[in-house]
C-alpha cells in the first residue's frame, strides 16, 4: 500500500542526481545505482529463568523505529518524476514503510541462502517514481537477524548511509520511549 500526499515538496535534481538519474533513465531496467547492505544485528538480552545473556532482535519494534525513521529522514520518502521531460524530485509527506520479515531459520546454509537473496533482491532496478528503496529484516538460526537495505544512489551515500544506520540503532534503542516524540533528521532540501 503506497500513502502519498497530495502535495509533496518538489525540488529540482542536484548537479550530483542529475548524471545518476540521466543513466538511469538511460538503462531503466539495470540496477546500476543501487547501493544494497547486509547488516547482522544482535541485541542482548538477559534471559529470565537462567540468566544467561541471549541476542534477539524483536521484529515488531525494528518496524515501529523504521516507521519513525522513514517519518524523520525525507530522503526516505523522495521518488522522481518527470515534469515536461525534466526530473524532479518530490519529498512525500509518507510512502510505504513496511519492512519485509523472512524467516530463514529453517533453511540449510541460512546466512548464505540469506546473502544470495540479497545479491538477487538487490539486482532489482527501482521504479524511481514509486519508491527508492527496499529492506527487510531476514532471521537466521541462533538469534541472527540480517537488515538489507537497499536505496538508491540518488538518495544516498556512504555518510548518509552511516547517518542512516546510526540513526536507527537509536530510535530502536530508545523505543518506546520515543513513540510520541521523534526528532526529526535536516531536511533533504537543507
Amino acid at each position: 500500500m503506497e500513502l502519498m500526499s497530495a502535495s509533496p515538496t518538489v525540488l529540482e535534481l542536484t548537479p550530483a542526481q542529475h548524471p545518476l538519474w540521466l543513466c538511469q533513465k538511460l538503462a531503466p531496467d539495470a540496477p546500476l545505482y543501487n547501493m544494497a547492505f547486509l547488516f547482522t544485528l544482535r541485541e542482548k538480552q538477559t534471559e529470565k529463568q537462567t540468566g544467561e545473556q541471549i541476542e534477539k532482535l524483536d521484529a515488531d519494534r525494528f518496524q515501529a523505529a523504521f516507521r519513525m525513521l522513514v517519518r524523520q529522514c525525507d530522503a526516505l520518502r523522495i521518488v522522481i518524476n518527470e515534469e515536461d521531460g525534466r526530473p524532479q524530485q518530490q519529498v512525500l509527506k509518507a510512502i510505504e514503510d513496511t519492512v519485509a520479515v523472512l524467516n530463514f531459520q529453517d533453511k540449510e546454509n541460512a546466512q548464505a541462502a540469506a546473502r544470495e537473496w540479497c545479491e538477487q533482491r538487490s539486482q532489482q532496478p527501482f521504479h524511481l517514481s514509486v519508491q527508492l528503496f527496499d529492506t527487510a529484516l531476514i532471521h537466521c538460526p541462533n538469534n541472527i537477524t540480517l537488515w538489507y537495505l537497499n536505496q538508491h544512489h540518488l538518495i544516498t551515500d556512504m555518510v548518509s548511509l552511516k547517518q542512516l544506520y546510526q540513526e536507527m540503532s537509536r530510535l530502536y534503542a530508545q523505543l518506546p520511549e520515543l513513540a510520541d516524540s521523534p526528532s526529526p533528521q535536516p531536511a533533504y532540501a537543507d
